[in-house]
């Protein structure tokens, strides 16, 4: 990943992100953001969804002669908006 990305956490809202150490890892880790799900909620269906369609459709489906084929067409797809149609 290249170090100019931000780097965004999908964590579950559970208890253990209360923690000192979970609550002061990211001001010593600026480029990584946790995102917490609302409790409750099936919000990460949708998350499982479209990785569902990135498997079905860009490595089930596709023939990569190797994994740098595959991490292009993967990021094509997904700058395209190509996944789900």
């Amino acid at each position: 990943m290249p170090a100019h990305l931000k780097i965004h956490l999908i964590c579950d809202k559970c208890g253990t992100h209360k923690t000192p150490a979970i609550r002061e890892w990211p001001t010593e880790h600026p480029r990584f953001h946790r995102n917490f799900t609302p409790a409750g909620s099936s919000w990460m269906n949708q998350g499982e969804r479209w990785f569902g369609f990135l498997a079905d459709q860009k490595i089930r489906r596709c023939a990569h002669k190797n994994v740098q084929a595959l991490s292009t067409a993967t990021v094509l797809a997904v700058t395209a908006g190509q996944l789900g149609r």
